[in-house]
């Protein structure tokens, strides 16, 4: 009896601690909705400024000279509780894919583009605020 007493106690300790560690693991990869706001240097080089309006978020390419241009390159963007999904716009093809988001630390999003039985992922890195 004494055994099975202390088996149980071991995997409940076991079970427990398993519990509080994917806890702890989902805490560290959960951002707030508004951590995707700012603006995003894409791989080539293009500044992208997400913002939020009317509880999605979209975003619109700079031009050189800091101007925002009227082209949405992503939209409908929400926020899912870990990631964001919505649509990202392909200038080659114009048109808009599915994408979803993940912010891989505090200053770097991946993206992942999905074409039909294609996906294809970039990474974008958040631009320091200016004063």
């Amino acid at each position: 009896m004494k055994n099975t007493i202390t088996k149980k106690t071991k995997l409940t300790m076991l079970f427990t601690l398993l519990i509080f560690s994917m806890g702890m693991a989902q805490d560290q990869n959960d951002h707030s909705a508004s951590a995707i706001i700012g603006n995003w240097k894409t791989e080539e080089g293009k500044t992208v400024r997400i913002y939020e309006y009317d509880g999605k978020y979209f975003g619109k390419p700079i031009d050189n000279s800091g101007a925002l241009r009227e082209q949405l390159i992503l939209k409908d963007i929400e926020y899912k509780g870990s990631d964001w999904q919505g649509r990202i716009y392909a200038p080659k093809r114009e048109k808009y894919y599915k994408v979803v988001i993940q912010m891989t630390d505090e200053a770097k999003i991946r993206l992942k583009v999905s074409l039909r039985f294609v996906s294809a992922e970039m990474e974008w890195e958040k631009e320091p605020e200016k004063d």
